[in-house]
């Protein structure tokens, strides 16, 4: 499809799931992370407000990432992607990308450039997971290069709770229709120990701090 610029005005149109997505990159951090990214990719979905980030090594392979996971949303959730929302950025607007979204009927909605209010969803977005993230190493004394899974942490986090798109509602419980469960989370960087597989009541010898 045709990338068309998005306007200046606030857009009022109320969408369904997965409907509008938007995308953007933060980087380079300040140090790589442990597998050696330096960028963290974040796609938001307007209706719902659920994120899913990604790790990036370069910024070209965003592509993959993004056709990806549209893929995996409308074969997954029956929803049909009909918008991305960027800031006109290279590693969006690849001849590929283009062609992808050509053949999924995808319009391209890009920002106006340096007017960082067109494309706010995704810029505060970022900045959210950016400042939880660095909260999170700040309190559990990590070293930067540990940015990648605090980032995930946070993302993970915020898509379990409550969303301002939909009162008393979670990101995760409008796209699955589901309350999430949080028995299983923990204090990031918190110790844990690692048990061999035997038995489970039997803990004081088979259990390794990490």
């Amino acid at each position: 499809m045709v990338q068309k610029p998005f306007p200046r005005n606030q857009d009022k149109r109320r969408y369904d799931t997965f409907e509008l997505l938007h995308v953007d990159i933060c980087g380079p951090m300040e140090m790589n992370s442990l597998g050696g990214s330096k960028y963290l990719l974040l796609i938001v979905d307007e209706a719902s407000g659920c994120m899913k980030g990604f790790c990036l090594r370069v910024k070209s392979e965003s592509e993959n990432h993004i056709t990806r996971y549209i893929k995996m949303v409308q074969a997954q959730f029956g929803k049909k992607v009909k918008f991305v929302r960027h800031d006109g950025a290279r590693e969006f607007a690849t001849n590929s990308l283009q062609e992808f979204y050509e053949d999924e009927g995808i319009e391209q909605q890009t920002t106006v450039p340096y007017a960082h209010q067109t494309n706010g969803t995704a810029e505060r977005a970022i900045r959210t997971i950016v400042t939880i993230g660095r909260s999170m190493l700040h309190h559990a004394k990590l070293e930067k290069c540990f940015w990648a899974e605090a980032a995930m942490k946070a993302i993970y986090v915020k898509n379990r709770l409550p969303s301002p798109k939909v009162v008393h509602k979670t990101p995760f419980e409008i796209v699955y229709n589901s309350k999430p469960s949080v028995k299983h989370m923990r204090v990031f960087g918190c110790q844990v120990c690692w048990t061999d597989g035997g038995c489970e009541e039997d803990t004081s010898s088979s259990s390794v701090k990490c």
